[in-house]
């Protein structure tokens, strides 16, 4: 089995490895309590307070879902769902998914480009997507100006597992990449 795709917790030291990075534990058991603070958000046009966590009152867990690819043979080892997260505060200029570092700002830019009519401006001026009329074709990621997508969808750890479940017997595992998917610890 390959390493890189194992999270694995050391009890002999004060640093962890999660998924590729290093953790010192004491953080770790700062975020399990509510405590610790993602760093480096700045440009995801995300707001970390308006996330909702395990614990708090009426929360309930969500993470926004940019694409599940059911069989996928390249986002790990053997035959895969893969599910990938919006949102990364890494920037690397290599990134293999670029459109799921940054969050929809709701400009509106991309809504009269989308030559399937899958875009629309709601009520309060969100960027609403359907994705029944999307024919992919990707026009309203390389329209926008801020790199983003505005082709996702906010679900829970259910809808997502929804979603799976029918792959489950032809599939080795589960892949949550992004973006970067542990900006969503809880989830």
């Amino acid at each position: 089995m390959d390493l890189r795709y194992l999270s694995f917790y050391s009890s002999d030291s004060d640093v962890i490895r999660v998924t590729g990075y290093l953790v010192k534990r004491s953080e770790m058991e700062k975020l399990d309590q509510g405590q610790a603070v993602l760093q480096n958000t700045t440009g995801l046009g995300l707001e970390l307070q308006e996330r909702s966590y395990p614990g708090e009152k009426g929360a309930l867990m969500k993470a926004i879902v940019n694409r599940i690819i059911p069989f996928s043979s390249v986002d790990g080892p053997g035959n895969r769902t893969a599910i990938f997260l919006q949102g990364c505060n890494i920037n690397c200029k290599y990134c293999h998914n670029p459109e799921t570092r940054r969050l929809c700002i709701n400009c509106g830019a991309c809504v009269g480009q989308c030559p399937a009519g899958a875009l629309s401006l709601g009520e309060d001026n969100r960027v609403i997507w359907d994705q029944g009329a999307c024919v992919q074709c990707d026009t309203c990621i390389h329209v926008c100006p801020n790199d983003s997508s505005p082709k996702v969808r906010e679900m829970t750890p259910e809808e997502v597992y929804a979603a799976v479940k029918r792959q489950i017997p032809f599939i080795r595992g589960i892949s949550v990449s992004g973006g970067e998917c542990m900006l969503w610890p809880d989830f």
